[in-house]
């Protein structure tokens, strides 16, 4: 008997705190904040833009040095000579394009047109040696 009261009296005050919580919640949907409400500024817009086009470029050279480690584990003679080089020439890539993020990431209004300009020639530059070095490893197999 005295473990059902127990148990009564538990149930109780849960039941009655589940209440009130639901009662203290606002129905009011959320408001969005001021700043994306805004006309979006054209200098972050070119940020974001080339931001996309070197971390795109990051990534891909990234999956080429996953397949050029890969493929190291199993090359023999020359072949090892060969992917060091290209895994050589994908850090340094990397290595660019990350310098290129920073610098994007940290352009204002005064230097933005020299950096936008120099990201886009090292995101062209880097794709057409990506495009080598993919031609070097060979097709993707499965």
């Amino acid at each position: 008997m005295r473990t059902l009261m127990m148990t009564a009296a538990a149930a109780l005050l849960i039941s009655a705190t589940a209440q009130a919580q639901d009662k203290a919640a606002p129905l009011t949907p959320a408001k969005a904040p001021a700043e994306a409400t805004k006309a979006t500024d054209p200098l972050l817009e070119q940020k974001r833009q080339l931001s996309g086009e070197l971390k795109s470029t990051l990534g891909t050279t990234d999956d080429l040095l996953v397949k050029v480690s890969t493929t190291l584990k199993t090359a023999t003679g020359v072949d090892v000579e060969k992917y060091n080089k290209i895994a050589s020439g994908l850090k340094e890539i990397s290595s660019q394009l990350t310098g290129q993020l920073d610098a994007v990431n940290g352009a204002t209004e005064a230097n933005s047109k020299d950096i936008f300009g120099k990201a886009q020639e090292t995101i062209t530059a880097s794709r057409k040696q990506l495009d080598g070095f993919q031609i070097d490893l060979g097709p993707e197999t499965k």
